[in-house]
């Protein structure tokens, strides 16, 4: 019969293997967090023995699980599409469990720790204005790492105003001519279910006159204005479109025109009656 000796943290059990050559033993001494090695030394009847090195690790500790947020969207928690990709950090090889409603999927992190996860189509309904996702990091040892995070959605394209300015409107206000051959244009955006921090976040910009102008800023309660620094030629209708893109990227555009003429309809309007006091001219 074999006798078996293991030495364990300092600690010396001995035991003898039965008739199939299995033993066991009974430590007394705690496993500690980590790796734990040991020598397991093997004595037969004949007084020959051979020893073998081992180790046990002790992993109680959960996985790392951070970083969390939409990746192909403009802002960490929110996005303009009911199907974002989600990505974040966990230990590699743990397997990362995502739960959204009464649905489940998983993912295994690969060797770089960045996972990413596309969410199908009808896992979020369309319409819903956030969505609480929870996230399980389970690692070989089976300890789990949770955390429940609301999301948010936001479809609706900005709607957007734009004119020249009331200052730079010299004919009669509205009608979209003016003898300023540098107009300021002026206007408003609204945004469905957003914040006035985050209305600030979008961004204007102006097509005119084969030019493009880009990043005006918007101001928290949806007003932007742009001086056009380049001259438009007396004479002249130009056709300008403004574009807005929202914090989350939703776009929207707005076409309208401006005339520039130096003759307004109130100047001809005095020319006319000034012509002389022999109103025989008329």
């Amino acid at each position: 019969m074999q006798l078996s000796k293991l030495l364990f943290r300092g600690v010396e059990y001995e035991t003898k293997a039965d008739s199939s050559g299995q033993w066991n033993v009974q430590v007394s001494v705690p496993l500690s967090e980590g790796n734990n090695s040991y020598t397991v030394t093997v004595t037969d009847a004949a007084g020959n023995s051979s020893s073998t090195i081992g180790e046990l690790i002790l992993d109680t500790t959960g996985p790392s699980l951070s970083g969390i947020k939409f990746s192909d969207g403009y802002d960490d928690r929110y996005s303009n599409t009911y199907t974002p990709t989600i990505s974040g950090w966990a230990e590699a090889g743990s397997t990362v469990y995502i739960q959204i409603g009464s649905r489940q999927y998983s993912v295994t992190v690969p060797s770089n720790r960045q996972w990413q996860f596309k969410v199908p189509a009808g896992f979020i309904t369309v319409g819903n204005p956030h969505q609480y996702i929870t996230f399980i990091a389970e690692d070989s040892a089976g300890n789990k790492t949770q955390q429940t995070i609301k999301f948010f959605f936001i479809t609706d394209k900005p709607v957007i105003t734009a004119d020249i300015s009331v200052n730079t409107d010299t004919d009669i206000v509205g009608d979209k001519i003016t003898s300023n051959n540098r107009p300021t244009l002026t206007g408003t955006i609204e945004c469905k279910g957003q914040t006035a921090t985050q209305i600030a976040k979008a961004k204007v910009s102006i097509t005119i006159n084969g030019k493009v102008y880009e990043n005006i800023s918007v101001n928290s309660d949806g007003k932007w204005t742009f001086a056009l620094p380049d001259e438009l030629a007396n004479g002249n209708t130009y056709n300008y479109t403004v574009t807005v893109k929202d914090f989350v990227g939703n776009t929207n555009t707005y076409q309208s025109y401006v005339t520039i003429s130096t003759l307004s309809g109130s100047l001809a309007a005095d020319s006319i009656t000034g012509l002389g006091s022999d109103q025989s001219y008329l």
